[in-house]
């Protein structure tokens, strides 16, 4: 049922927080809330938990079993070059570091999850400040979870926890990571359009986001339409990818910006505009307006987005395209186009679709017959394409010929800092009972997919909700007529 909230108990707050290896710097993480249980444990050399819960103390390690079990699944099908830290429930990347690909000299967005598995040499030679978690996600505590060792079967009003917190995990890690065609200006207009920067491009990277940060996308400053992340690299919309879809918006707000038809708000260090300006401006072009209003219609019509594997590096082997969900009408963020088709949940790579199964997750793979892990083929083809590795291949994946991160975004000498066991991916966990602002589709949103997930706060791969003060005239709040299922807090997740 969609809740009409705007704000939601939280379940856990749980970091999952990829920390570099090898004399990689490790920040000062953020004290986890007071907390009644804890506990570190280790999942393989791949994950390292770190959980703390104000529940009670058996709820609590039932909660802890389930993130548990779904890291557990991650890592029987990935090896991590180097550790990944996340924080819980919605999932979002906290940072994103640009790398210049050298076939199209175009710039992606790395979050760093991602980077961290690549064999860039800035890297080793601890020249990339990592952020204090790679991922942050969210729990929702009120909702009735159903658990692996429950003895009553799972109602069709449950939703089982450790297959949230395996497609959260997931989005943590990168999948639906989409910055081109997940935004609206308002939710009842019929266009889609890039993110926009809210933090200066000459600040590379862009700082790191937390819940007492701003977010680096959609706020009350636009400095530019935000570059394209390693996962829109791989978007196919109607045949075209996506980065050159939407060339005519980048090309009609550059043109904007060169005759001087709007004037800066900001100029130091780099000249910003006012959000409104900015689309006023960009929506009077009439080819970037068809543009927008056609990306629209085909991220609402079911078949036209597809996820290629083979897209990049060159060479890379073409394997099946993986189907993303556009069959939702009117577009539902963080639901749509961040997701595998919902038809999915009749295959093996049921996992990421906006709708839950009904079943449990155990029963959803027996059923479709999925690996032991309940990631299917595909998933997993798209994950090794944005730069994980297969748990079983000889060597990690390797993009350094093809790749380099913008040295911009690098330190000068080595970064200091105690050396982190490789391998391991960090996980802090905690639990609060009490509320906490809700990323839900509105003009407050912070989450870029905000159509709340599993976890109960819509989870985007890129947070960004643009400020209700900074387009007040032109972002309308969606009414709670037109809120569907497939907005249900109780689901959705990471740019979830």
């Amino acid at each position: 049922m969609r809740r009409t909230t705007t704000t939601r108990p939280i379940l856990a707050l749980l970091a999952l927080a990829v920390a570099l290896a090898t004399l990689s710097a490790v920040e000062a993480r953020p004290a986890p809330a007071a907390a009644s249980y804890g506990s570190e444990t280790g999942v393989g050399n791949a994950f390292n938990i770190d959980f703390s819960c104000d529940k009670d103390v058996k709820s609590c390690k039932r909660i802890e079993k389930a993130v548990k079990g779904a890291a557990q699944r991650i890592a029987s099908e990935f090896k991590f070059r180097r550790t990944v830290s996340e924080v819980d429930g919605y999932a979002y990347p906290t940072q994103r570091f640009p790398v210049i690909h050298k076939d199209d000299g175009e710039t992606y967005l790395y979050p760093t999850a991602v980077l961290k598995q690549l064999d860039f040499a800035a890297i080793d030679q601890g020249k990339v400040k990592w952020p204090a978690y790679d991922v942050v996600a969210r729990f929702n505590a009120q909702r009735d979870w159903w658990f692996a060792d429950d003895k009553a079967a799972m109602r069709p009003d449950q939703r089982d926890l450790e297959a949230t917190a395996l497609h959260e995990l997931l989005h943590g890690l990168g999948f639906g990571d989409d910055t081109l065609m997940s935004w609206q200006l308002d939710a009842r207009a019929p266009i889609l359009l890039p993110f926009y920067d809210s933090t200066p491009p000459s600040v590379q990277p862009a700082p790191e986001q937390s819940e007492s940060t701003d977010r680096p996308f959609n706020q009350q400053v636009f400095y530019r339409l935000t570059q394209p992340t390693i996962w829109s690299r791989f978007l196919v919309v109607n045949g075209t990818s996506v980065a050159d879809f939407v060339k005519p918006i980048r090309a009609a707000f550059g043109a904007v910006v060169a005759a001087k038809k709007i004037t800066p708000t900001v100029t130091s260090p780099d000249n910003g505009y006012s959000p409104r300006a900015a689309f006023d401006a960009i929506t009077a072009d009439a080819t970037a307006y068809k543009t927008m209003s056609r990306l629209y219609v085909l991220g609402t019509r079911p078949g036209n987005l597809e996820f290629r594997a083979g897209a990049w590096p060159p060479g890379s082997p073409a394997d099946k395209p993986l189907t993303l969900e556009t069959g939702l009408r009117p577009f539902v963020r963080g639901s749509s186009v961040v997701h595998t088709a919902v038809a999915a949940n009749a295959t093996a790579d049921f996992i990421m679709t906006y709708k839950p199964s009904g079943l449990s997750l155990d029963k959803t793979i027996a059923k479709v017959k999925a690996p032991k892990s309940g990631i299917g083929k595909a998933t997993k083809d798209a994950m090794h394409a944005i730069g994980y590795t297969a748990a079983g291949a000889k060597e990690f994946k390797s993009v350094a010929k093809f790749a380099e991160i913008d040295p911009r975004a690098l330190v000068q000498g080595a970064v200091k800092g105690k050396a982190v066991r490789d391998n391991t991916v960090s996980v802090a966990a905690s639990t609060t009972g009490t509320a906490a602002p809700v990323l839900a589709s509105t003009a407050e949103s912070a989450a870029p997919t905000e159509s709340s997930s599993a976890l109960g706060l819509g989870a985007g791969g890129v947070a960004g909700g643009i400020s209700a003060a900074a387009l007040v005239a032109f972002v309308a709040r969606r009414s709670r007529k037109a809120a569907t299922e497939a907005e249900d807090p109780e689901y959705n997740t990471l740019n979830a």
